[in-house]
């Protein structure tokens, strides 16, 4: 949201939404970090793109026991900058507010480019099928 769209506030949106607001505050508001500078997203690369594809390549490691070898994210996915200073649950949502999943891709050196393409395109409709289930897909390409 921006200070544009508060301009002129909706009284019977905010009357809906006023009983939710104390809790979404409580749970958006939480500082869980700091940011030594401000990241902008921009295209084709930006630090904040970087930064988000090293957190997914991290994030694998749950599942395939050490970092992957290269994290992919797809640039209309963030929304928003990364702040200077203080980090809150909120800015992270502001940044990334899809349910997105996490989608593992094991590949061997021989594949061609175009190989690789049909690999990352299918990873994005994997998750693009699992909504917001939690889902992680994970196949081999290493026949």
């Amino acid at each position: 949201m921006t200070a544009a769209l508060d301009a002129n506030p909706d009284s019977a949106a905010i009357a809906v939404l006023a009983p939710y607001q104390k809790t979404v505050d409580s749970i958006m508001s939480p500082v869980i970090g700091q940011s030594a500078r401000f990241m902008d997203r921009f295209r084709p690369e930006s630090e904040l793109s970087n930064l988000v594809a090293d957190i997914l390549r991290y994030s694998a490691s749950a599942y395939i026991g050490r970092m992957a070898d290269v994290g992919v994210t797809n640039m209309g996915g963030l929304r928003t900058a990364l702040p200077e200073g203080d980090i809150t649950y909120g800015n992270i949502y502001e940044i990334t507010p899809f349910e997105n999943t996490l989608c593992i891709v094991t590949m061997n050196g021989k594949l061609n480019r175009h190989e690789t393409n049909i690999c990352i395109i299918y990873c994005f409709v994997c998750m693009l099928c699992a909504g917001s289930t939690g889902y992680q897909r994970t196949f081999d390409t290493s026949y």
